[in-house]
């Protein structure tokens, strides 16, 4: 299945705008393919994201279907 992934905050270069899964996975499953393909210093980033899946929050256990649009929301830093 396909998902289609848009990125806010820091993450945007070098990462796909869509992303081949099996079916029948899971947020999880996708952070861990996200985390996979991205450099050293965006791992923890995108480990500690926050995931929108057609516009509702996400857990790491939610299932994605086909066509499921993903925003990853990336920590804010500052003071």
């Amino acid at each position: 299945m396909i998902v289609k992934l848009k990125y806010m905050g820091v993450i945007h270069d070098n990462m796909p705008d869509m992303l081949e899964l099996e079916e029948g996975s899971d947020l999880n499953q996708l952070k861990s393919t996200l985390i996979e393909l991205s450099s050293e210093d965006l791992k923890p980033i995108i480990q500690n994201a926050t995931f929108i899946v057609n516009d509702s929050s996400a857990k790491d256990d939610t299932i994605l279907n086909e066509n499921d649009k993903i925003i990853v929301l990336t920590p804010l830093g500052g003071g």
